[in-house]
């Protein structure tokens, strides 16, 4: 069972990290490279817009499947059919908001169009999750694993194919990356769901209203808790592009920064997938999550403020080399945006524990506040400071998020605060920022290798400072083996 299941993990980790970080470097920065800025900033504040209200596509409907197959060991059609008539009619009620919400906010007729092409994308990528979660649920990882890369697989064999072929089909045009998305989407979906239907039994079922409402009442607390979590991530971008006179061109420039951010966020996404199921295993077992947690706030961490600390020395060489139109005012925003990482990745750890807790409601209240700071700052910052106002906005935010969520865990779960692990992951950013900037006093070396040798000082230095410790790591291992026993 421990050789099956990290098998499994290592699958996971490798198809993703294989997949998506060449999507995100390799064809979106290379869209935003050819086509103009507005073009790429209108596209980015559309796709967070739409995003925003992603959560009714779900509403909890996918953890629900995933946990009511999980316990079961089958897929009942009964049960499946009901479950794909409610997404139905929350599909309609999502599309319906987002052309409601965009009417008054005034957004111009020609815009309206991409709007309503990402909403269905955001339908079809829900599809995708749902049917995923009913194969994962029947315990088919390596059949999820491929799933879950399947679109930007296909996204990438198409953009691309457009991007570097020579077709005849003039310059690259932004609506064109919209299509491939839901090109991908759709076919990803169809093979997915084929794969559900095919292992679950018969389809026809009497609509359970009482069923179904049972469901949403149970899913409602997690979905405001990922509804507020989506808000104060993403009504930046749309709050840039709606406030500012050039404010299509400020969420180009934003998301520029934003791309890095989110390719680097991946890795705590995935290692809070990992987390969530030994939480919830050892909770459930009247066993202490502090080892663990604190374990995995070290590794995770620490290797967060280093990355952080690297990006931030060397941001102005990284999105010169990544965009045509990477310049010092591009490096300013990836310095603030890339120091919320090390706080998207505490609030990864201690998010999921409060989450394996069920402490949905302290959560909301926290969240609300979250959404409400966002909001306020950047109508305070973004009129002044512009894309980079709203970028230190995100760091602000979600370094408080992150305190609260480290305070409310200690204080529901009864866990010892240590400070001396803050301490030390503060001493551990100034000592990496002083190395980068001693490297760069004496620069015998091109940048890219001084970058790589500052990682690798600072991940030496972790050990120094004791937040690393070969005991810790063997903790991490034993904690899996046990939570997968």
């Amino acid at each position: 069972m421990r050789r099956e299941f990290l098998l499994q993990v290592g699958f996971v980790v490798l198809v993703n990290l294989l997949i998506k970080p060449f999507y995100i470097f390799g064809i979106d920065r290379t869209v935003q490279n050819v086509v103009a800025a507005e073009q790429y900033g209108l596209f980015f504040a559309a796709f967070n817009f739409t995003y925003l209200f992603q959560i009714l596509n779900d509403f909890g409907l996918q953890a629900f499947h995933n946990g009511q197959v999980a316990r079961s060991g089958r897929i009942v059609g009964g049960d499946l059919v009901n479950l794909i008539r409610v997404k139905f009619l929350l599909g309609l009620v999502y599309l319906l908001l987002v052309f409601v919400v965009a009417q008054l906010l005034d957004y111009p007729n020609d815009y309206l169009m991409w709007i309503g092409m990402l909403a269905l994308n955001h339908g079809l990528n829900s599809w995708v999750l749902f049917f995923r979660s009913g194969i994962s649920g029947m315990g088919y990882y390596f059949r999820d694993s491929l799933l879950s890369v399947m679109d930007k697989l296909l996204l990438i064999l198409i953009a691309g194919l457009l991007l570097w072929g020579d077709l005849g089909q003039g310059p690259f045009q932004m609506v064109w990356l919209i299509w491939a998305q839901g090109l991908s989407l759709l076919l990803t979906s169809i093979v997915a769901g084929i794969l559900v239907f095919r292992l679950s039994g018969s389809l026809s079922a009497p609509f359970n209203w009482h069923g179904v409402r049972q469901v949403l009442i149970e899913s409602l607390p997690y979905a405001l808790v990922v509804f507020l979590m989506t808000a104060y991530t993403r009504i930046d971008a749309v709050m840039l592009e709606r406030m500012l006179a050039e404010g299509a061109v400020e969420a180009g420039r934003y998301a520029a920064g934003f791309r890095l951010l989110d390719a680097v966020n991946m890795l705590g996404f995935l290692f809070a997938g990992l987390l969530l199921p030994m939480f919830s295993r050892l909770l459930a077992s009247g066993e202490r999550p502090d080892e663990l947690a604190a374990t995995g706030f070290r590794v995770l961490v620490s290797g967060a403020v280093i990355l952080a600390a690297a990006v931030s020395v060397y941001s102005q060489p990284i999105m010169a080399g990544l965009y045509v139109d990477g310049d010092g005012y591009s490096a300013q925003l990836l310095t603030a945006l890339i120091w919320s990482f090390p706080f998207f990745s505490g609030s990864y750890i201690y998010g999921t524990l409060l989450t394996a807790h069920r402490s949905l409601r302290a959560m909301n209240a926290v969240f609300v506040w979250g959404v409400l700071l966002n909001v306020g700052l950047n109508l305070w910052w973004i009129p002044s400071h512009k894309a980079v106002g709203a970028a230190w906005v995100t760091t602000l935010t979600q370094g408080l998020m992150f305190v609260a969520q480290y305070l409310l865990a200690h204080r529901l779960l009864r866990m010892p605060y240590d400070i001396r692990i803050l301490l030390r992951l503060g001493m551990l950013a100034g000592v990496v920022v002083g190395l980068g900037w001693l490297l760069e006093e004496s620069s015998w070396f091109f940048w890219e290798l001084r970058f790589f040798l500052l990682l690798g000082m600072g991940l030496i230095f972790t050990f120094v400072l004791g937040l690393i410790k070969p005991e810790l790591l063997l903790g991490l291992l034993r904690s899996r083996s046990h939570a997968t026993d």
